[in-house]
C-alpha cells in the first residue's frame, strides 16, 4: 500500500533529517519550526473543515498563507514581527519540500510573492545612569557571593554581553593589558 499523503512524508523527513542533521538546528529551532508548521497546517484543516490527515499540497496556495498570517496578527495578536518569522518558517519548509515534489515546487515560488509585512522599529530604551548604578550596588560586598554578583552585574554592564555569552567566557578570553578586553562567543 503506498503512502496516502506525501506532505506528510515530506514533512516527518524535514524535521528529522533536513533541519537537525543537515542544517545543523538546534533542537529549540527545530521545535519552533514544528509549532509554525502545526498552526498553519491545523489553519488549513479548519478553513477546509477537513481533517489533518487529509491536508495536502494542492490546499496550499498564496490566499492560504496570506490569509494564515493575517490570522496569526489579527486574531491571535502576534506582532509583525512573529508574522515574518512564519513566514519564514513556513517558506524555509516549502523551499525543502520543492526538492522532492512538484507541486510544492509551484507552491514555494507562489509563497515568495508573499511580501513580509513592514514593522515599525521602535527607539530602544535604556536604563538611566542611577538606576543602572542602584541596581549595581544591590549585592552585599562584604560576602564572597555579594562580591561575585558585583563583579557579574558590572561585567554585564561593561560588556553588553549577554548571559548566555558570559557564561561561555573562559580564562583565555580575558586580556587584562593596559586595555581590558573580554572575547565574547
Amino acid at each position: 500500500m503506498g503512502v496516502k499523503n506525501e506532505l506528510f512524508v515530506i514533512i516527518l523527513d524535514y524535521f528529522r533529517t533536513y533541519l537537525p542533521s543537515m542544517h545543523k538546528c538546534s533542537r529549540h529551532t527545530i521545535r519552533t519550526y514544528q509549532v509554525v508548521l502545526e498552526q498553519f497546517l491545523d489553519y488549513i484543516k479548519t478553513k477546509n473543515n477537513i481533517k489533518l490527515y487529509d491536508v495536502t499540497f494542492s490546499m496550499l496556495n498564496k490566499n492560504s498563507l496570506s490569509d494564515y498570517l493575517e490570522y496569526v496578527e489579527v486574531s491571535r495578536h502576534c506582532t509583525v514581527s512573529t508574522r515574518n518569522h512564519r513566514r519564514a518558517c513556513i517558506l524555509s519548509f516549502m523551499k525543502y519540500a520543492a526538492n522532492y515534489n512538484i507541486e510544492a515546487s509551484v507552491i514555494f515560488e507562489e509563497f515568495k510573492t508573499v511580501i513580509k509585512a513592514r514593522e515599525t522599529k521602535r527607539p530602544v530604551k535604556y536604563m538611566s545612569q542611577l538606576a543602572v548604578q542602584s541596581i549595581i550596588k544591590q549585592p552585599n560586598c562584604s560576602t564572597p557571593k555579594g562580591m561575585r554578583d558585583m563583579f557579574l552585574l558590572i561585567f554585564l554592564y561593561q560588556t553588553g554581553a549577554r548571559v548566555q555569552e558570559v557564561v561561555d567566557v573562559r580564562l583565555c578570553d580575558i586580556r587584562l593589558d593596559k586595555f581590558a578586553t573580554v572575547t565574547l562567543h
